[in-house]
């Protein structure tokens, strides 16, 4: 009932945060912080759940730390790319600047819905990916699979960063 009732608030405000002009709403700390309780709070209710309970959705137990990854794969993979790029550039980790997955795509030339979309779908996709592939395979493939993925994208994100770069050059 939590994960139905956040996704229906989440989506009526979606449709404000995309809006134009005066009907835009800007949610702020108050509110991202407790949508991150909540996600805290539902992912560690999904890891007590008795393993009968997650085999009826076609899913094996030990993967559940694999699938939490997955629904989260965006953040985490964007939050630890951003700290290690900052301290390899002894920046300080915690200085805001313009490195994010979100702002690279709109410096690309996507318009903020653009990119908040796509990677809205990019996650979504993986979390499918993730949901078919743990019925079938081992805790140690699934690992090997995220760490692929996640090399990838910095692969992808350090290319599409380095051609911005050229591109205002």
């Amino acid at each position: 009932m939590v994960s139905i009732s956040i996704i229906a608030i989440l989506a009526a405000f979606l449709r404000y945060n995309f809006a134009s002009g005066t009907n835009k709403i800007f949610m702020g700390d108050s509110g991202s912080l407790v949508i991150g309780f909540l996600i805290g709070f539902l992912t560690l209710k999904f890891m007590v759940l008795e393993p009968f309970v997650i085999n009826d959705f076609n899913f094996r137990a030990e993967n559940r730390i694999i699938f939490i990854f997955a629904i989260l794969f965006i953040p985490t993979f964007d939050t630890t790319r951003i700290i290690f790029s900052r301290l390899l550039q002894r920046k300080n980790p915690f200085v805001a600047d313009r490195n994010h997955a979100h702002h690279i795509l709109i410096d690309l030339g996507l318009s903020h819905g653009k990119a908040s979309i796509l990677l809205g779908l990019l996650n979504i996709f993986i979390v499918m990916i993730f949901l078919l592939l743990g019925r079938y395979y081992s805790f140690f493939i699934m690992t090997f699979v995220m760490a692929a993925l996640f090399l990838l994208f910095t692969y992808l994100f350090f290319a599409l960063k380095t051609r911005k770069i050229k591109k205002q050059i």
